[in-house]
């Protein structure tokens, strides 16, 4: 499988695929993950990548998935979230370059409690701009990728620039 065809599935499908062990959390989110480091540089729309920790909740999902007791439809879905999410141990800047010295955060947000709950993997945070205030995407931290508007232009080649790396295994029976 693709990674176009990964992104293009549902969640449903996805967990579908889980169930029947079509696919496995472990490699989509490998997948995922170096799709995500292939793309970044080009777009700036992630920051604090963790793929230790994403991997580790992976093979928790698997061996949930292979057990047949996932958490639920959520169960190894790979996720970002939000850098206006709070989430223990991970940065919680809300874009703002001014606070770019805080020490991680010390609690989890609603959303953050949600996912977790629910075995999503979370991989990574997304930027955004200053308290989520401004629709041009400017961050005082994050700022904005200068080749953004060069890669919207091309937009009918992204496909072909972005695939993965390799495929996904067809099964795992």
């Amino acid at each position: 499988m693709t990674v176009e065809e990964l992104i293009g599935m549902s969640i449903a499908e996805l967990a579908t695929a889980y169930g029947s062990r079509d696919l496995s959390p472990v490699e989509v989110v490998e997948d995922v993950i170096a799709h995500a480091e292939d793309v970044n540089p080009l777009i700036n729309a992630l920051f604090c990548f963790r793929p230790d920790e994403a991997m580790s909740k992976a093979r928790q999902s698997e061996a949930r998935w292979k057990a047949k007791a996932p958490l639920g439809p959520l169960d190894g879905v790979p996720m970002t979230v939000k850098d206006s999410v709070a989430m223990v141990g991970w940065p919680y800047f809300h874009g703002i370059g001014a606070n770019r010295s805080l020490p991680p955060s010390n609690y989890d947000s609603p959303p953050a409690i949600a996912l977790r709950e629910a075995g999503a993997v979370i991989f990574a945070k997304t930027t955004m701009p200053d308290c989520g205030l401004m629709a041009s995407g400017i961050s005082s931290l994050h700022h904005r990728s200068p080749r953004v508007r060069a890669l919207l232009r091309s937009a009918p080649t992204l496909p072909a620039r972005f695939g993965c790396r390799r495929r996904i295994a067809d099964s795992h029976r």
